[in-house]
């Protein structure tokens, strides 16, 4: 009597043993896995890091041209007021020229000396009015360009701005994604200890 109870006992644990098997191989493989897609997260969250940084140091560097420009477009605005006071001085000369050339047109054989000299004035002045017109012309052609230049790299900083977003947004998915399987594996149990006469 006492034989057949162990035997049906030893029967029922045997019954047992294969599913109880076949669970923890279940949870092994799902350990597998789970460990894989955490390791692939890692590798994801490292390569949009390492872009994070990247575009962080591009972003720096346009800022550094957008500064440089700003700083050319203020010294050629500057040149360019200069040049303007000088065309109107100039023009103003010009004008007193002209006026002490029609204030000595009707002493012309006592005043011939001062003529000359007037004459010689208006030339120069004219001379500097020219010179400072192809000034004002040349620093009108480089303020365009500097402006052509801020606006190219404020164009690439808005650019390299939205880009940084972008990775930042991506970045902070894959970080949830990896603290999500973090929590995933830490609240899943621990796999059973086998019986000993497994």
């Amino acid at each position: 009597m006492r034989r057949r109870e162990i035997e049906r006992e030893l029967d029922g644990l045997e019954a047992r043993r294969e599913p109880v098997r076949l669970a923890i191989e279940e949870r092994r493989n799902a350990a597998g896995l789970a460990a894989g897609e955490r390791d692939r997260a890692a590798a994801a969250l490292k390569d949009a890091a390492l872009a994070h940084q990247e575009s962080y140091s591009r972003l720096a560097s346009l800022d550094a041209a957008v500064e440089a420009a700003r700083g050319d477009l203020y010294t050629a605005t500057s040149a360019s007021t200069a040049l303007q006071h000088a065309v109107e001085s100039a023009g103003t000369a010009r004008e007193r020229v002209l006026q002490a050339l029609r204030q000595l047109e009707g002493e012309e054989a006592d005043l011939d000396v001062e003529r000359s000299r007037a004459e010689t004035e208006r030339q120069s002045a004219d001379r500097r009015l020219l010179a400072a017109r192809e000034a004002l012309e040349a620093a009108g052609s480089v303020r365009q360009a500097r402006e052509a230049e801020l606006a190219a790299a404020r164009a690439g900083h808005e650019q390299r701005t939205s880009e940084l977003r972008s990775r930042e947004q991506a970045l902070a998915a894959l970080g949830a994604r990896l603290a999500s399987l973090q929590e995933l594996e830490a609240a899943r149990p621990a796999t059973p200890t086998p019986p000993a006469w497994c």
